[in-house]
């Protein structure tokens, strides 16, 4: 499966999750794109292999592992939900 379709693929099921247990926006706050200044994004090797990395002055910082879109999109969504809740007052 290409890149683009598994990233599709955790998209939807992301929003899934964002309607169904609400709290945070339905758009994932990350892509692709490599930050050296420890802001996380998004890193697909395969299909079973994918990534919420980040990396600090070239050093790879934090690297969350998920075996399949649907637990990757899980990953993300509490990601997102505990860093939102770390920031209320």
């Amino acid at each position: 499966m290409e890149k683009d379709a598994i990233l599709h693929e955790v998209e939807i099921e992301y929003s899934r999750l964002c309607d169904e247990f609400g709290g945070i926006t339905g758009k994932i706050p990350f892509s692709t794109a490599v930050d050296e200044f420890g802001v996380p994004y998004i890193r697909i090797v395969a299909q079973n292999e994918l990534y919420l990395s980040a990396r600090d002055r070239g050093a790879i910082s934090m690297n969350k592992l998920a075996t399949s879109p649907s637990e990757f999109a899980r990953l993300l969504y509490e990601f997102v939900r505990k860093a939102s809740a770390a920031r209320r007052p």
